[in-house]
């Protein structure tokens, strides 16, 4: 009996000493951290090649920067669609949900390139025409057909699982200014402003003032923020791309567009015949600061809010500089 007891003894110290080892190891107390906090980065394993993601872009692997962005999509997108009732559903199916108005095509070189407002989309309709040959200089670009709409829906879906698939993304706050400078102030357009000038005019500035022909900044983000109003001048990339739903092969960013463009033609062995212009003039940090100092912090964080998800997909930091320009 004295046997037992000394062996029953001796088996419970051993279970004890391993389970206070265990809560001293460092992957069990990694797992007991609390998730990033919004305002932390999230470090992607960059040798880790994700599913059935591609590192290799047609005859050339992807160089780092590209790389990065497909794996922060991935792992950005393995956090959102946890919620996501779509998550259980097959490629296939998931495609059904796209819209060909976004996209534009080429059927011989198999590229499928998502279009996003604001962010040098009439210079890729342009290009895509000149690639399918169809380019003609002396009419407007806007009504030019793109080589796209007349694929139906199942024949599109079809080419979304077999096309290399190309997105291009801008800073969401540069692009909703670069929206409301363009439509309102440089070149206001009329059905614009039929459409949402009532609303905006109508929404409060700092002094709580409504009314009048008052279009200023402050009040457009306001509106922004309460109506949420759907254009594809500032519509989010995560609805209007689909990056958790379609797996985009290279992601390019607009203020690295003509190295993106370099690298895609070598990969593709085709030539992106894209308008060598001048960079917009809102990536300019005068222009951001003119127009986000008018803004407050609430405000901010506001339109952080509606675009987290992009900032978490594309890796765009913390909005911690428009946070110290702003108003309190």
């Amino acid at each position: 009996m004295n046997i037992r007891w000394l062996f029953m003894a001796t088996a419970f110290i051993v279970a004890v000493t391993m389970i206070l080892l265990l809560l001293e190891s460092p992957t069990y107390k990694c797992s007991m951290q609390t998730p990033p906090r919004r305002s932390e980065t999230v470090i992607v394993d960059l040798n880790h090649s994700s599913g059935n993601q591609t590192l290799v872009l047609g005859a050339l692997p992807l160089l780092e920067p590209h790389r990065h962005r497909i794996l922060t999509v991935t792992e950005g997108c393995r956090t959102i669609k946890e919620h996501d009732t779509l998550s259980k559903m097959n490629e296939t199916a998931l495609i059904q949900h796209l819209s060909t108005m976004n996209f534009l095509l080429n059927r011989k070189h198999k590229i499928m390139f998502c279009l996003s407002a604001k962010t040098g989309s009439s210079n890729w309709r342009r290009a895509f025409l000149i690639l399918a040959g169809t380019w003609k200089e002396n009419v407007g670009i806007h009504t030019q057909p793109v080589p796209m709409f007349r694929y139906s829906p199942p024949k599109f879906q079809k080419m979304a699982l077999t096309y290399t698939k190309i997105m291009f993304v801008r800073h969401p706050f540069e692009r909703l200014l670069s929206a409301y400078l363009n439509k309102i102030i440089e070149k206001p357009d009329v059905s614009f402003l039929e459409r949402y000038g009532e609303g905006i005019r109508n929404s409060p500035d700092r002094n709580r003032s409504v009314g009048g022909n008052d279009l200023s900044f402050d009040k457009f983000v306001n509106y922004f923020l309460t109506a949420r109003p759907e254009n594809i001048h500032w519509n989010s990339y995560y609805k209007s791309c689909d990056p958790c739903l379609l797996k985009y092969d290279f992601i390019g960013k607009l203020d690295t567009i003509y190295a993106d463009i370099d690298y895609l033609s070598n990969a593709l062995n085709v030539t992106f015949d894209y308008a060598n212009t001048a960079q917009h003039a809102t990536q300019s940090s005068s222009r951001i600061r003119d127009y986000y100092s008018l803004l407050t912090k609430q405000q901010i964080l506001g339109l952080y809010s509606m675009y987290y998800n992009d900032f978490k997909l594309f890796g765009f930091p913390y909005p911690d500089l428009y946070l110290s320009m702003a108003l309190d």
